[in-house]
């Protein structure tokens, strides 16, 4: 599954599908029984108001996912489907079942800097998980905001890390290269355009020191970390100001 399989797949189930949290779950039908059974498996989460809230929803075609039950459940399959796990089939594809924090640790490319994230990637702080989206939003689900899988932005939390999932393709925006953002050295067209937008005057196809210096200067602009490197985050910002990737 690629990075945009993996994110449509998750869209579809923020705008087609009736979903709440549910501490445990992965893509359940919000039923008696399953609220009965992960009562028992989580009793400190299930309270009484807890489980009244989801009783009230029995019987209206509800799903229910946890933040990490979310990613677990599109990766083992989950297709909306009327059967117990949504279609999901538990630990199938490779996919183990781990918590949040136990996910952020089997990623790779780990990093720190939100400007250089891309589509499809994990996005965790302690105890939490969501997906990143595009144009600094984020899926995820969560009791928070809107009780449900939804698309929240970036800014609204504190996400400590982020890291490409093991069992997914990335294939990036294909104007950026295979790395995810462009970098001091780099050259080519899209390097060109770039620096004609940042800088106003300065030509050639070269990412150089000057290129990365007015990067830098529009990155604090415009409350980005300034790292001198065009990711989809400074991208994002970019064309908010008027830049265009392709011409038609």
């Amino acid at each position: 599954m690629t990075n945009k399989e993996f994110v449509d797949k998750l869209i579809n189930i923020v705008n087609n599908y009736k979903t709440v949290y549910a501490y445990g779950t992965f893509g359940q039908k919000i039923t008696k029984s399953i609220i009965n059974q992960k009562s028992k498996q989580y009793p400190n989460w299930y309270t009484q108001t807890r489980k009244n809230n989801l009783l009230n929803l029995v019987g209206k075609n509800y799903f229910g996912f946890d933040c990490v039950g979310l990613i677990k459940g599109v990766l083992w399959g989950w297709n909306g489907s009327n059967t117990v796990n949504g279609g999901a089939k538990y630990e199938s594809n490779g996919v183990p079942d781990v918590n949040a924090n136990t996910m952020i640790n089997k990623c790779n490319n780990i990093s720190t800097n939100f400007n250089n994230i891309t589509m499809g990637e994990l996005l965790w702080m302690n105890g939490h998980v969501g997906i990143y989206y595009k144009n600094g939003q984020v899926i995820e689900c969560s009791p928070a905001f809107n009780n449900k899988v939804q698309i929240t932005q970036l800014s609204q939390r504190a996400w400590k890390k982020h890291g490409f999932l093991p069992w997914i393709t990335y294939d990036n925006n294909q104007f950026l290269p295979p790395r995810g953002y462009f970098k001091k050295g780099d050259s080519g067209k899209n390097v060109e355009k770039i620096c004609d937008f940042l800088s106003g005057f300065v030509k050639g196809d070269y990412f150089g020191d000057y290129a990365v210096s007015c990067t830098k200067v529009f990155q604090k602009q415009n409350g980005l970390e300034p790292d001198g490197n065009i990711g989809p985050l400074t991208l994002a910002k970019m064309k908010e100001k008027g830049f265009v990737e392709y011409n038609n």
